[in-house]
């Protein structure tokens, strides 16, 4: 099957063209999103704006940590973090940059249909969890929240934010994880 679009020779039983990422149905004609048989929406959320603000994002964070500026508005507790605990800096520079890497492979392949592009997607969750895991871990470790702030750390804003970003990225994994496995037959190239 050649595209319509852009020439590409395609499988035969191509469902997108692996060069532009046209969508076919099996007469060769132009099927679109409206006609798939199943809703694309948070499909063309990601693809189309998701990926791309999060990789600024990721990208911004790490040089911002880098310029030790990142804590500026959110008080002293990371800077009295990274001084108790410089691997931990440079851990969440390298998780900032390999996050914002895995954006931009994500929303690229996503629009291309690559069969890699959910696996991009769970692997970018998969990592944003680890990292909170690895924060909501050190910050009571090294820090005596209760010294510092005169709270309790199970009542402090710093513990309800790590356990909230826990429970999002894994909610999105399992979210994601299902959503792309009902839709894996659209992510052939």
């Amino acid at each position: 099957m050649i595209c319509r679009s852009c020439g590409t020779r395609n499988p035969n039983k191509a469902i997108v063209c692996s060069g532009c990422g046209e969508i076919f149905n099996t007469d060769n004609g132009y099927v679109g999103y409206e006609n798939m048989d199943m809703p694309m929406k948070w499909y063309k959320f990601l693809a189309y704006f998701s990926c791309w603000f999060n990789a600024l994002y990721g990208f911004s964070q790490a040089y911002s940590m880098s310029q030790n500026r990142i804590f500026r508005g959110a008080g002293d507790l990371g800077a009295i973090l990274f001084a108790y605990e410089p691997g931990l800096k440079s851990f969440s520079i390298f998780i900032f940059v390999l996050s914002g890497i895995l954006c931009l492979v994500s929303g690229y392949t996503l629009l291309k249909y690559m069969k890699i592009a959910p696996i991009a997607v769970l692997a970018n969750y998969i990592i944003n969890l680890i990292w909170s895991i690895v924060i909501i871990i050190a910050v009571p470790t090294v820090i005596n929240l209760d010294t510092l702030y005169g709270i309790n750390d199970s009542q402090s804003t710093y513990f309800f934010t790590s356990i909230f970003l826990i429970g999002l990225n894994v909610a999105l994994t399992v979210f994601n994880a299902i959503y792309f496995n009902k839709r894996k037959h659209y992510f052939t190239n």
